[in-house]
């Protein structure tokens, strides 16, 4: 089943990458492309395709989200994951679904099918 995913930024150019954030929520995206002045990135995936682990919830107080971290990323990626699922929220607070890539694998698909797209 192919999903629409987002990723913000505010930088002007894009490499996908091991423990990238993506969303299917356009505008909480769009929050971390600095409010709209960063760039918005698009991709349309088949994640069924991939080992996708969902993670029910972590510890937001803490800020400290699975994959944050070198070992945890390192640990998810020994656990055979190609992505990550969790619940998580913006800097204003909006609640929204990431996948984080984990593997080459799923890092590859996002590469060769990602494009920018317009803001707002």
């Amino acid at each position: 089943m192919e999903t629409t995913l987002f990723h913000g930024t505010h930088l002007t150019a894009l490499t996908a990458h091991a423990g990238q954030c993506w969303t299917d929520d356009e505008i909480a995206a769009t929050t971390y492309a600095d409010s709209g002045r960063g760039a918005l990135y698009q991709v349309v995936v088949d994640l069924s395709t991939l080992n996708v682990l969902t993670v029910a919830d972590y510890d937001r107080n803490a800020d400290d989200a699975p994959g944050d971290r070198r070992a945890s990323l390192a640990a998810l990626v020994a656990s055979g994951a190609d992505v990550v699922v969790y619940q998580d929220e913006d800097e204003s607070g909006r609640t929204h679904e990431t996948v984080r890539l984990v593997s080459a694998r799923a890092v590859e698909m996002v590469a060769a099918a990602m494009y920018e797209v317009e803001i707002g």
